[in-house]
C-alpha cells in the first residue's frame, strides 16, 4: 500500500499532528477513479507477524477490495459494515485506518470502526491543496 497511497508511513499524521506508534495495527483505503462507471476501493495492511530483511520492518498485504458503482456513506456502509462484523469481539482501540479525505470513507471508518485512530495521508492533503487552494479567497 506504500506505493498506493504514499511511500512513507512518517507521511501520516493523527489530528494533532503527533507522530503515530507503529506498534498498531495500521490499514489503509483508497478509492481508485477511471475505471468507467464503476470504481474500486483497495485496502492494504501491514503483515505484523512477519518482518523484511533489510529493513526490519513489517510487509504491506493487499487487504479486502470492493467493487462499486456510487460513492456515498450508504455505499462505504455495506463494505466497513461487512469488515467490521468479522471483528466483533475485537476492540478497535488499537485499530489505525488511514485514507484521504474521501469524506464518505471517513464517516463509514467512524461509524463501523469506533475507538480506531482515523488517520489522513499529508501527500494527499498537500495534493488536493495545490490543486484546490485558488477556489478559497481570503476574507
Amino acid at each position: 500500500m506504500e506505493n498506493l497511497c504514499c511511500n512513507k508511513m512518517s507521511s501520516f499524521t493523527n489530528s494533532s499532528n503527533s507522530k503515530l506508534d507503529s506498534t498498531k495495527f495500521e490499514t489503509r483505503v483508497d478509492k481508485t477513479y477511471n475505471l468507467g462507471k464503476i470504481y474500486v476501493t483497495v485496502s492494504v495492511y501491514r503483515n505484523l507477524s512477519l518482518l523484511r530483511k533489510g529493513t526490519n520492518y513489517p510487509p504491506i498485504f493487499f487487504g479486502p477490495m470492493f467493487i462499486h458503482r456510487n460513492s456515498d456513506f450508504d455505499t462505504y456502509s455495506t463494505f466497513f459494515g461487512q469488515l467490521s462484523a468479522r471483528f466483533v469481539d475485537n476492540s478497535f482501540a488499537d485499530l489505525r485506518i488511514g485514507s484521504d479525505e474521501e469524506a464518505s470513507i471517513r464517516k463509514a471508518v467512524r461509524h463501523f470502526f469506533q475507538g480506531s485512530q482515523v488517520i489522513v495521508c499529508t501527500r494527499h492533503l498537500k495534493e488536493n491543496l495545490i490543486r484546490n487552494g485558488h477556489k478559497v479567497s481570503a476574507v
